[in-house]
């Protein structure tokens, strides 16, 4: 299981990771980082939970109180950071895990 909205829907247990987030989109932020992460770490699980946090609920087809319910638990639900960034970009994702 690699998406982060099922986790977010109680279908399995999930170590939470979510402080990534404010690492990733901190004051520090470059314009362009590069993350580099050994096999098995949670690569895809991380960005599919970087994208559900900062997408538009419209693009991803899911209401916002799905969005604020599926963070809720979150470690990061307290951070500043949801203020300034919870669901307000346009996100492409690609992902070529069948490539």
């Amino acid at each position: 299981m690699n998406n982060f909205t099922d986790f977010g829907k109680g279908r399995s247990y999930y170590v939470d990771k979510s402080l990534f987030i404010e690492e990733a989109m901190g004051d520090t932020m470059a314009g362009t980082n590069v993350f580099c992460y050994f096999r098995r770490t949670g690569k895809t699980t991380n960005f599919s939970m970087l994208k559900e946090f900062i997408e538009y609920p419209v693009i991803s087809c899911s209401s916002l109180e799905d969005k604020i319910d599926m963070f809720k638990d979150t470690k990061i639900a307290s951070s500043k950071i949801v203020k300034e960034h919870f669901a307000n970009y346009p996100v492409i994702y690609l992902d070529f895990k069948t490539v």
